[in-house]
């Protein structure tokens, strides 16, 4: 679905000094089958910005809460790195990357590496305006935020990265039978990256299905370099760097379409 609103979203973006040739931005409200669908890597779709939404009040939503533009500044980053300490390889690829792009520009992020973060580092993390949450651990960190939390914060106003398996996988309900007479019915399918929306966040990257942690690593590191480390002058949104970062998996078509965003585009700075 294309949408007018989106047409300020690009406009808005070259005020900023972001891209100047702003692509065209399609917003994706799919139904509870036609989710599972990778429709970012179909051909017709591959060289343009998508984005998912459970609806099309979503589109408007981070315009209200923050009252502009949804924008990341990278220096109020936080990470939480193989907090199982069970991904080793992963651990050892990223870490020296996070520090390296820390180093680079004089940042300083907050991070948690090969350990469980507390429940006040993810409420912390998560309600900077205009921060930035890197999670590259299992599934889409339950095991340390649940949905139940999540959907309870006051405040929500990161970008969230989700690498673990199938952490964008929306599943259907069947605890929520709604009966009406003759008729039964299940509320849309939801996940961790719908109470995320729901609590205020203008974008979260996840995964529809499983991934290898190689593969998605090489994915992550590319999106990395091109959103907060691209030297080029390219300022492109989360959306289209992670469309463009597709082509660093090895495994292009099963790997490199998982990754999905849902929300809006959102740019540095």
């Amino acid at each position: 679905i294309a949408s007018p609103q989106i047409e300020n979203y690009s406009s808005s973006a070259s005020l900023l000094e972001h891209q100047e040739n702003s692509s065209e931005v399609i917003l994706l409200v799919l139904d509870e089958s036609l989710h599972r669908i990778p429709w970012e890597s179909f051909p017709f779709l591959s060289e343009t910005v998508v984005c998912r939404l459970p609806s099309l009040p979503f589109a408007v939503a981070p315009l209200l809460i923050q009252d502009k533009i949804p924008t990341i500044n990278p220096e109020l980053t936080s990470y939480v790195l193989d907090p199982e300490a069970n991904l080793k390889a992963t651990r050892m690829t990223l870490h020296p990357i996070f520090e390296s792009i820390q180093s680079r520009h004089l940042w300083n992020w907050d991070g948690v590496v090969g350990e469980m973060p507390t429940e006040s580092f993810f409420e912390n993390a998560l309600a900077k305006s205009e921060s930035l949450l890197l999670y590259c651990g299992h599934g889409g960190g339950y095991k340390c935020f649940a949905r139940s939390q999540i959907e309870s914060l006051q405040t929500c106003e990161s970008t969230i990265m989700l690498m673990g398996c199938s952490s964008a996988r929306l599943n259907a309900n069947e605890n929520k039978l709604e009966c009406t007479g003759s008729f039964s019915s299940f509320y849309e399918p939801v996940g961790i990256v719908t109470s995320y929306l729901i609590a205020g966040a203008p974008c979260v990257v996840g995964n529809l299905w499983d991934v290898t942690d190689r593969d998605i690593d090489r994915f992550f590191v590319e999106v990395l370099d091109r959103f907060l480390g691209d030297e080029r002058g390219e300022r492109s949104s989360l959306s289209e760097c992670v469309s463009k970062s597709r082509s660093a998996c090895k495994m292009r078509f099963i790997v490199g379409c998982a990754p999905v965003c849902y929300g809006v585009p959102v740019h540095i700075r």
